[in-house]
């Protein structure tokens, strides 16, 4: 059984918003990925846990292992927003 703790779950949550929800221009990476990748991609959190894992500190697609922010700037993302919508 897991033990939580108030100011654990209160630490992460803030440090998950601070970093998920929004990209350096104050774009909000969920509204982003529901306007231009939902329709191809569905939810965000399902994409991510059904295609994406992270090894050696890095995120890696299942079709594209090594080459995945290559693949993003090619797949029409902007420069600025790989890294957060990776970290997403």
């Amino acid at each position: 059984m897991y033990r939580f703790t108030f100011p654990g779950v209160l630490l992460s949550m803030l440090m998950l918003a601070a970093t998920v929800r929004a990209s350096p221009a104050g774009i909000d990476l969920h509204d982003y990925w529901d306007q231009r990748c939902k329709e191809c991609h569905g939810h965000a959190a399902a994409f991510a846990r059904r295609y994406l894992r992270v090894e050696d500190q890095r995120l890696r697609g299942t079709h594209h292992r090594d080459d995945l922010e290559v693949f993003l700037r090619n797949h029409y993302l902007a420069d600025d927003l790989i890294v957060p919508v990776s970290g997403m």
